[in-house]
């Protein structure tokens, strides 16, 4: 007979690479995590949304339909009245309630929709992904520095 081994090793293997696993020292991902600490040493090429490659393909309406991040975000948090364009109230903050979820995506990938031509806040996907558990959410940030996050939103 033979023994079957730990259910646990497969995680272990993995959390053990995790650990070693270096963090970069430059490039977009060293970049991307210096932003998300809010650290003075980040880049504006990864803090600033209008400093990131612009997306025009993948702009958002202002609308509660479709599968996107913004209008999933939107259907579920909006507010307003009928005939309105949906918006979104930070904690502390008016009302954003642009016409257009400009599409803009940083070095290392990642998506962000500025919240109008001159927009303060923007849109990103937050969703923390790990081998035991998802939690999927979206964060509205500082367009100017994306590591200030004003409000999440946990989305289906």
């Amino acid at each position: 007979r033979r023994p079957y081994g730990s259910v646990l090793a497969a995680t272990s293997r993995a959390a053990l690479a995790v650990a070693g696993a270096e963090v970069p020292r430059e490039g977009p991902l060293a970049d991307a995590l210096l932003a998300a600490a809010l650290s003075p040493r980040a880049p504006d090429s990864a803090k600033v949304v209008t400093m990131f490659v612009r997306e025009g393909s993948a702009d958002a309406p202002a609308s509660v339909s479709g599968s996107g991040l913004v209008a999933r975000v939107l259907a579920r948090y909006a507010d307003g009245v009928e005939g309105d364009t949906p918006g979104l109230v930070p904690p502390g903050s008016l009302r954003v309630a642009p016409p257009d979820w400009l599409a803009y995506r940083r070095a290392d990938g990642a998506a962000y929709w500025l919240s109008g031509e001159q927009g303060e806040w923007a849109l990103t996907d937050g969703s923390l992904r790990g081998w035991g558990t998802v939690t999927n959410r979206a964060f509205l940030v500082d367009s100017g520095n994306v590591g200030r996050i004003a409000a999440a939103y946990p989305t289906p």
